[in-house]
């Protein structure tokens, strides 16, 4: 857990120094290949929740302050629904759902 939250710490700072370019989701794919970045709108995730359920595949997680900070930091997403999981792995998205549970089930099997 604290690896996670290290991990999307850096992960903000690194956004909020650099700058949020619209254009490019560098900012959110994984920096580990056997493992997934979580972009989350509308819920707060500290990582607590998927290590309950011994889920061991999230590098990091960035929480997106509102739907229309989500959509003003990456239109190209074309993110329409709160809550909203996206999951990257270290080349682009792999899965999207408005629901915890499914993102869950994704997470347990891939």
């Amino acid at each position: 857990m604290k690896k996670i939250k290290l991990c999307t710490l850096i992960l903000i700072l690194t956004m909020t120094l650099f700058g949020c370019n619209s254009a490019s989701l560098k900012g959110l794919l994984s920096e580990k290949e056997d493992q997934y970045s979580l972009y989350v709108i509308g819920d707060e995730l500290d990582g607590s929740e998927f290590e309950e359920r011994d889920i061991n595949n999230v590098y990091s997680i960035l929480n997106a302050s509102s739907l229309e900070v989500a959509q003003k930091n990456y239109p190209s997403l074309k993110i329409e629904t709160s809550p909203e999981y996206i999951v990257f792995d270290h080349k682009e998205l792999k899965y999207r759902t408005s629901h915890f549970e499914e993102l869950v089930k994704f997470l347990e099997y891939n």
